[in-house]
């Protein structure tokens, strides 16, 4: 009982956080526009803004091909529309949830081996190489709007009076090459035995319990990376290279949404927008969609490619993104129930006990 409450209070705690991050978010929003001009925005666009909900459904088949490839065992073509449907259902609740990446994350193993009758261990093994090669992807793509922004717009980002041009790079330069140095470390030098060994050198009781609990599945998890890694460097290649694309999907998705609001603007201002904006995500990712901190940086990066009005412009933008995203949430949800998933079960502790006591593989 005393769980529970716990439990409801988190919940509560949780809903009042993000209600007030939505109601501080819009606020501000509202100080700064000029409400008429806003409106006559809106009212203008008319049933042309329905065709920003079409680019997703690309997003969605690129990266589920680029999941399919990230399966050590072979699976036929068939399989893609189920893996489509999970990925699509399964992302409704990583944008829609805080901390939505956890539940995702538990209900893809289950509905896996529920429709694919592909075991827990193989799985959680795709889902894991999965995250490693869309890191990789989203880091290249990170480039390459570096690339863009020194050569068209790094005189513009010291007017943006938020960080200095040395200070930006550095930043850029230092998460890039970790980035890249986790990879290496988890694909080619074991680095989950790395923190065994580290955690196995703390005399303490609390870090040995908890080394007990952890040391076997870590073992599991490193072997399985290594194994793939060693037998499927074509997968790895290919899944890199389908991830990549999907990055190159989401600012073809944002031209298209700025072209409907009668706005020029070029492939390479959304790659560079679109680039720095996913670490925005990365950093807020407890918050559902990253609410706020992404809005907020919506308006720096306007302002810093030079679009017009920036402050009404990433409103608008905003408010449609936003929109399409609650689309595709409800067309998730609905999948999800299709699937046989009912997604308030997932809150509760019977909900979560699928995730339990899962057996990696040591081999493929």
């Amino acid at each position: 009982m005393i769980a529970l409450n716990k439990l409801t209070a988190i919940k509560i705690s949780a809903s009042v956080v993000i209600l007030l991050i939505c109601y501080t978010v819009i606020s501000n929003y509202y100080d700064l526009i000029e409400s008429k001009g806003f409106i006559d925005q809106i009212s203008s666009l008319g049933f042309s803004a329905l065709i920003i909900v079409v680019p997703y459904f690309v997003i969605i088949l690129s990266d589920t091909w680029g999941w399919f490839n990230c399966f050590s065992k072979k699976m036929l073509r068939r399989s893609y529309g189920k893996l489509f449907i999970i990925r699509a259902a399964t992302e409704a609740l990583q944008t829609s949830l805080p901390g939505g990446a956890v539940y995702a994350e538990l209900v893809r193993p289950h509905l896996l081996k529920k429709h694919l009758h592909l075991e827990y261990s193989e799985s959680i093994s795709a889902n894991i190489i999965t995250k490693i090669n869309i890191l990789v992807a989203q880091v290249l793509f990170l480039i390459c709007g570096l690339m863009i922004l020194t050569i068209n717009f790094s005189e513009n980002i010291s007017s943006t009076q938020f960080v200095s041009i040395p200070m930006f790079y550095l930043s850029t330069v230092i998460f890039i090459s970790l980035i890249f140095l986790f990879t290496y470390l988890l694909y080619k030098q074991n680095l989950l035995l790395w923190i065994i060994r580290f955690l196995d050198r703390i005399n303490y009781k609390v870090v040995r319990n908890f080394l007990r609990k952890i040391q076997q599945p870590l073992i599991d998890i490193n072997n399985t990376i290594s194994i793939f890694y060693r037998n499927h460097k074509t997968k790895i290649f290919l899944t890199i290279v389908f991830f990549f694309f999907t990055w190159i999907l989401f600012s073809v998705e944002s031209l298209v949404i700025l072209k409907v609001m009668g706005i020029d603007a070029s492939i390479s201002q959304m790659m560079l927008i679109e680039s720095l904006i996913s670490i925005i995500r990365i950093f807020f990712f407890f918050i559902p969609g990253a609410l706020g901190p992404q809005d907020a940086g919506l308006i720096i990066l306007f302002n810093l490619v030079g679009l017009p009005d920036p402050t009404l412009n990433a409103f608008i933008f905003v408010l449609l993104k936003r929109s399409k995203e609650l689309i595709w949430i409800t067309i998730g949800y609905i999948l999800l129930l299709f699937l046989g998933i009912r997604p308030g079960n997932l809150f509760t502790k019977k909900g979560m006990n699928f995730a339990a006591s899962v057996e990696m593989p040591t081999k493929f």
